[in-house]
């Protein structure tokens, strides 16, 4: 409940401030993936990935503009 009420405090001081962000991201980490599923393409493709600390860099970026929620996906984003 804390949650909710402070995700909500927070959009209306937003708003009130007349400040836009994205409120939601989903954010393709990497392609790569452990396995090959026949209805994927994404671990086939190969194309140049950023490193930990940009990642970082961006989700605290995305944190001071006020984000709520940020999605982590692409091939296997945890790999």
């Amino acid at each position: 409940m804390k949650e909710i009420f402070s995700t909500g405090h927070r959009l209306l001081k937003a708003r009130f401030r007349g400040k836009k962000f994205p409120m939601l991201v989903g954010f393709a980490v990497t392609n790569n993936c452990n396995l090959a599923c026949s209805y994927c393409n994404r671990w086939s493709q190969q194309a140049a990935e950023m490193n930990c600390r940009q990642i970082f860099s961006i989700i605290d970026e995305l944190s001071v503009m006020g984000t709520f929620k940020i999605n982590l996906t692409g091939g296997e984003p945890l790999l």
